[in-house]
């Protein structure tokens, strides 16, 4: 929530200092709007031209930020290199989500500002840093040369940013308190695995019945391909009920017979696209036993959902990480939610990680996540569909046994 009142601070920096630390303040939750450097200097005290006498440009602002956010990941993860060399991972794990968890602003304005929120990028500029940890991870291009090493960075930072923002959720503003309780849940819960999830051998019941889910799918709405489009094209902030007709071909006037607003409409679109995934989903789980199984079908549904229709994906950002919840609003996504989060427990007991009001449809929310940070990560590396697909298995094995059997050498 962002908080207009002055940035006050009994030490008084500098003004240099207070115009960065006031910049970093309007990020105390994910923001997708351009923050102005008038309310930077309304909140520091000063007028705008007086920032200019610091910094030339917005840009120059932007790269201090980036500078002073970047500086502490590399001494985090320079640290964390020789921990993990000597088989600490625990420790090494601490150091990293304690970095994240105890500088909220700077890790809403990293995760606001990161492309397509994918890690990759945000491990390239490390290692031009010194950053050795993930060089047996990635070629110098860029490219997975480790495709296992791999599996475990994107799950070990998806579950970072998603029970994160559970985390600071609960703890409203500044009231976060001490973070070591979660730092500690947290690390046990990413080494351990969810306790009591079988380890599945066999796969194949599961995956026919997904693949029968699948050809249940519904048709896709032709006006959500066009929003699809008109994000790919002007952003989730360049969308218009005008732009949509464009793309469609129609009066702005005709949709607006049928939308209110675009806030409706943008809602009612993407409702009726992820009613059709849980629709999906639960034809794949129906008759299926065992705790393990469920999961595991949620998550391959998922993954051949996004990969035969991933439009939803192109406002993944947008939606699940801005302020709307990750699978929306209960009374906007019908039915098909409801029966989705009346199934039988998923899990035998949840893990205890420290969040207030944490239940059974926020570890849901979670099986959903997972499979579209994958998808998101291994299609930007030019992965086939059948290694996202055998890559949900990979992922499947760290939710139900951890990662503490997995991670070796230096990499994550």
């Amino acid at each position: 929530m962002e908080q207009e009142s002055s940035v006050r601070n009994s030490s008084r920096p500098g003004t240099r200092e207070r115009i960065v630390e006031a910049a970093f303040s309007f990020y105390g939750d994910f923001v997708f709007k351009k923050v102005s450097l008038s309310r930077i200097a309304d909140r520091v005290g000063i007028s705008k031209p007086a920032i200019f006498k610091h910094f030339k440009t917005k840009d120059a602002l932007l790269e201090e930020m980036d500078e002073r956010v970047f500086s502490h990941l590399t001494t985090v993860l320079q640290d964390m290199d020789p921990i993990l060399r000597e088989g600490r991972l625990g420790d090494a794990l601490s150091l990293i989500i304690g970095q994240l968890a105890r500088n909220r602003e700077e890790t809403f304005y990293l995760f606001s500002t990161l492309p397509g929120i994918k890690i990759d990028s945000v491990l390239m500029r490390l290692r031009e840093r010194g950053v050795r940890l993930f060089d047996d991870v990635f070629a110098p291009d860029g490219s997975v040369k480790d495709k296992d090493r791999y599996l475990l960075t994107v799950f070990t930072s998806s579950t970072f940013l998603y029970f994160l923002l559970l985390w600071f959720s609960s703890s409203k503003g500044d009231e976060c308190g001490d973070a070591s309780p979660f730092i500690e849940k947290l690390n046990s819960f990413i080494q351990d695995g969810l306790e009591g999830l079988e380890c599945l051998t066999d796969f194949g019941g599961i995956e026919t019945a997904c693949g029968r889910g699948m050809s249940a799918a519904r048709p896709v709405n032709r006006a959500f391909t066009a929003l699809v489009s008109v994000i790919g094209k002007k952003g989730l902030q360049g969308v218009t009920v005008e732009a949509i007709a464009g793309e469609l071909g129609l009066a702005k006037s005709s949709l607006y017979s049928s939308f209110r607003s675009k806030d409706d409409m943008l809602a009612s679109l993407v409702s009726e696209e992820l009613s059709s995934l849980y629709a999906t989903i639960l034809e794949s789980v129906r008759g299926l036993e065992g705790y393990g199984g469920r999961i595991y079908a949620i998550m391959r549904t998922c993954m051949l959902y996004f990969i035969a229709r991933p439009g939803i994906l192109s406002i993944f950002k947008g939606i699940v990480l801005s302020g709307m919840h990750p699978l929306l609003a209960k009374g906007a996504c019908g039915p098909e939610l409801e029966a989705l989060e009346s199934m039988p427990p998923l899990v035998p007991a949840l893990p205890d990680l420290g969040i207030r009001k944490f239940d059974g449809n926020l570890l849901l929310s979670w099986f959903f996540s997972l499979p579209a940070m994958l998808y998101l990560h291994c299609q930007g590396q030019g992965w086939d569909d059948e290694e996202m697909l055998l890559a949900v298995r990979v992922m499947y094995g760290f939710l139900s046994s951890g990662i503490s059997g997995t991670a070796k050498g230096g990499a994550l």
